[in-house]
């Protein structure tokens, strides 16, 4: 049984808005899509899904700071600094804060903005004072040529931190490696693996300083 012609020209006509509009699905659609993209490293993917995203609500923090990421992966520094300006405006107390920062001083960082770093860290420790907070900025102090200031953070980090939290020892590991104090390096991943024992990058850590991962191998901080 043949179509009306009207029921076919309407068909067509909702057709093509739907082919118009396919972009109009709920922006944490296009997140999760983004972020599987990510995961793949297809940033030219995970963009294109974050653009439509942005087109759709340009207050979405957390279109904005997927998209940081995005550009802080293409090395795309200023864009992702503005976007992690955004995005910490608008979720700037929640638990995703920290990531937001993490990413707003790798921005500043890569820009060779020592002043601006400073800033951000120092804020971040003010207005948070989290274990995270001092941690990233031991890290960034470290990297910019400041052991002292770094290892104060870290000191700051391990006092205020609770019982469980293994964010002060992978942070102290991080910074005696790279200063290659291998004894300090390993005590610190112990500490941290005895919190984390399924942590399969801590196992791997481990083994590089000769550790095999096991009930032996964690020191009770």
């Amino acid at each position: 049984m043949s179509k009306h012609p009207r029921t076919i020209g309407l068909t067509l006509i909702f057709a093509s808005i739907t082919l118009l509009m396919g972009c109009s699905y709920p922006n944490y659609v296009h997140i999760n899509h983004a972020r599987k993209a990510m995961k793949s490293q297809d940033w030219v993917t995970a963009q294109r899904h974050l653009d439509i995203a942005m087109s759709q609500d340009s207050t979405d923090w957390e279109v904005q700071y997927f998209l940081g990421r995005v550009k802080l992966k293409q090395s795309e520094f200023l864009d992702a600094q503005l976007l992690f300006e955004r995005a910490v405006t608008l979720r700037f107390d929640h638990r995703e804060t920290a990531d937001i920062y993490d990413g707003l001083a790798a921005s500043v960082y890569a820009q060779q903005k020592t002043k601006q770093l400073r800033e951000i860290l120092d804020r971040a420790t003010t207005e948070y004072g989290g274990t995270r907070d001092y941690a990233r900025k031991a890290k960034f102090l470290a990297k910019i040529g400041d052991p002292d200031g770094a290892e104060l953070a870290l000191r700051t980090a391990s006092r205020i931190a609770n019982a469980k939290d293994p964010v002060p020892f992978i942070a102290a590991a991080d910074f005696y490696e790279a200063l290659g104090k291998r004894q300090e390096t390993v005590t610190n991943l112990r500490r941290a693996y005895y919190l984390m024992p399924d942590d399969e990058l801590l196992q791997d850590r481990l083994r590089k300083f000769g550790v095999e991962p096991g009930p032996n191998a964690g020191i009770k901080p």
